[in-house]
């Protein structure tokens, strides 16, 4: 059991692993293509891989462009574009392929995802967003979405789970991602004095990001 701990931060990994890989080929399509076949596109894959790893993850994959089910303060509904449960969490995607997507959509699907969360806040289960970008998204948005608790991926902003896989086990690097992994993991918007601040969080994730790069 502590060995399977130390070769991956959760479950969950080859998902996130894949997913960093989808922003990275969605970057390179064809900028000829149009906007909304393109988004379509982007939104289908992730939903696939999403299934794809459903049993190798232990989780349970939704419809894509799924209505939630789940309460919200607003008494909205709330449709994302690809979404699954694993354990007592479920997790909303957002995939956007557009320049400065990330500071247009960004703080929309926070609150979306802040409208569910306060809904069920203290029913034992939660709601965590992932956006998913195929352009570079800015330090402010990082910093804006660590703060929420929301996990970005993006061509040049790789998850931590995918730069705990390039360590290749080396400590005490893998010790320093998954600490950054867990403070992330736990961080809850609505009581903030738990976490770090998220200027601290995107100094600490950028620091470790460039370690790994020169390893």
């Amino acid at each position: 059991m502590g060995n399977e701990r130390k070769a991956s931060l959760s479950s969950l990994d080859p998902l996130f692993r894949a997913l960093y890989a989808l922003t990275i080929e969605q970057s390179s399509r064809s900028k000829g293509e149009s906007r909304i076949r393109a988004g379509h596109s982007f939104e289908d894959a992730t939903a696939k891989s999403v299934y794809t790893y459903g049993r190798e993850c232990g989780l349970e994959a939704f419809l894509p462009r799924h209505t939630m089910n789940i309460p919200t303060l607003s008494g909205n509904s709330y449709q994302f574009d690809a979404s699954f449960s694993h354990e007592q969490t479920v997790y909303v995607v957002e995939c956007k392929r557009r320049q400065l997507s990330a500071a247009e959509h960004v703080p929309y699907f926070v609150s979306k995802v802040l409208d569910h969360s306060i809904a069920i806040r203290g029913k034992g289960s939660r709601i965590r967003g992932i956006f998913l970008s195929s352009v570079e998204v800015g330090q402010s948005s990082m910093q804006f979405g660590f703060a929420f608790g929301l996990k970005i991926i993006n061509p040049e902003y790789p998850p931590l789970e995918e730069l705990f896989f390039r360590c290749h086990g080396k400590e005490p690097l893998t010790r320093a991602i998954r600490k950054l992994w867990e403070e992330l993991d736990s961080t809850d918007p609505l009581n903030p004095r738990v976490s770090s601040s998220p200027q601290t969080i995107l100094k600490s994730y950028e620091f470790l990001k460039r370690r790994v790069s020169n390893l």
